[in-house]
């Protein structure tokens, strides 16, 4: 009976409160301990409700805000991966997500800065803005090097371009450059090029991946191509290094296109089994096949008297002999060259198209395809704004086998024109005074008109200031 009275008086108190403020009540207790620290003004349970009812309603609202109040705990916010974060503007140490409490954040500033925990709200204000000034010194000194970076890539490729020693650049380019921004800009911006790196060894790691790039883009060209013809020659350098360069005439975007393939270096006697093991281990290991090969042009066709009369150690009582066993030998090469089967109107389909209409020489599908070809005026007025290799890579798909009939026969070199050419650039490049150089490199940036990927190679390399 007692129990049941005393029941009953709890149930009648109860009553004189509203259900929510009750609930409110217990929670004010729980969200006081959770979220305030002790010693500081606790909320009321209507506020507590306020809070704490969007995250019964809403569970994607359980992610913390920040509150300029937090401040006066020595806590800012920073956005990492669209997650606000608590930072504290004395040492910079970022905290979890979790931790953007006020409780948290007062447990940090009495542990960490326990002598700093009765400073007013501005002390924490102005480290709060000395902390933004350090974020924007640090993304400054970032960005100046990545340009930098960007910049000493162009300005290697320029020096590589003009055939010009690497010690150029920081010997000339850079105090120029130097110079003549502080005299229109100012010392602020003649200070941001002091950060292009342009030493002797910059340059050429700059040039040598310039080189690899250019290679690279050379080799998938080529494969894309699918056929293509080889140019080579061999010379001596400036330090009686023999030189084998080697030229490649391959279709790219519509039109044929010529480019160093490779220049090295020959070892031993450099005789004709040396050249072609040179030549054939450089085309596996670029991944080209002989089978697409169309023609190799080189120079050494015919034999120099002398040459032929110092291997076969001649006397000069067999020389008139010797002489009519040669000339008979550099007939014989001249008529492998130049075949007396082609004559020279055998390729005029090739040269006018839409002039011949008979070719006796082709199979008969492919003259039959040339007469149809002929009667096209809508492919005879392209002509007039093409080249001829142009003009015949634009119809392979309508006629494929007229296309490819005329390209093998255009892919061809004719001389090894390419090859004395660049000769010569080799000999500026590589002179007395830098006779060591290993010149490919050099040489193909110099030479190649592929330009080198520099975004890609910047990505692909960490920026530094430069040293």
């Amino acid at each position: 009976m007692k129990r049941w009275l005393l029941s009953s008086k709890e149930n009648e108190k109860g009553a004189e409160i509203p259900a929510d403020e009750r609930t409110g009540s217990a929670e004010n207790t729980e969200g006081r301990e959770e979220d305030e620290p002790s010693g500081l003004p606790s909320t009321s349970g209507r506020a507590a409700r306020q809070t704490r009812a969007p995250q019964t309603d809403h569970p994607s609202s359980k992610a913390r805000k920040y509150r300029e109040e937090y401040i006066k705990y020595g806590f800012t916010c920073i956005v990492i991966n669209q997650v606000q974060h608590p930072q504290c503007v004395v040492c910079s140490e970022v905290l979890a997500h979790e931790s953007l409490k006020p409780v948290k954040m007062q447990r940090h500033l009495n542990t960490k800065h326990p002598s700093l925990t009765d400073k007013p709200t501005d002390f924490f204000r102005r480290k709060e803005k000395e902390l933004q000034g350090q974020k924007k010194v640090i993304f400054k000194q970032t960005a100046i090097p990545t340009k930098a970076q960007k910049a000493s890539y162009e300005v290697a490729y320029l020096i590589a371009k003009t055939k010009k020693p690497h010690t150029i650049g920081e010997t000339l380019i850079k105090p120029a450059a130097i110079v003549m921004s502080r005299v229109m800009h100012g010392d602020k911006l003649a200070a941001e090029l002091e950060q292009v790196p342009l030493s002797d060894g910059t340059v050429s790691r700059r040039i040598t991946d310039m080189a690899q790039d250019i290679k690279c883009q050379l080799i998938d060209r080529v494969k894309k191509s699918g056929r293509y013809s080889l140019q080579l020659d061999e010379s001596t350098d400036v330090s009686s290094t023999a030189q084998l360069l080697v030229f490649v005439r391959y279709i790219f975007e519509g039109k044929l296109n010529e480019e160093m393939l490779f220049c090295t270096q020959l070892e031993g006697s450099c005789t004709g089994e040396d050249i072609f093991n040179k030549l054939d281990s450089k085309l596996k290991d670029a991944g080209l096949s002989w089978g697409e090969c169309i023609s190799v042009c080189t120079e050494d066709m015919f034999s120099e008297l002398e040459e032929f009369m110092e291997e076969n150690a001649l006397s000069v009582n067999s020389i008139k002999a010797s002489i009519t066993a040669h000339l008979q030998s550099l007939l014989d090469h001249f008529y492998k060259y130049f075949p007396e089967g082609d004559a020279p109107d055998q390729y005029d389909w090739i040269r006018s198209p839409f002039n011949v209409t008979t070719a006796n020489h082709l199979a008969s599908d492919m003259e039959d395809a040339l007469i149809e070809l002929s009667t096209d005026r809508t492919l005879r007025t392209a002509l007039d704004g093409k080249t001829l290799d142009e003009f015949w890579v634009s119809v392979a798909l309508e006629y494929p086998q007229l296309s490819k009939a005329a390209l093998d026969v255009l892919m061809q070199f004719g001389s090894t024109y390419l090859c004395e050419k660049t000769f010569s650039a080799l000999t500026y490049i590589k002179n007395k005074h830098r006779s060591r150089l290993n010149v490919e490199d050099d040489l193909r940036v110099g030479i190649s008109k592929i330009k080198p990927r520099v975004d890609l190679l910047c990505s692909a390399h960490s920026a530094h200031p430069s040293h």
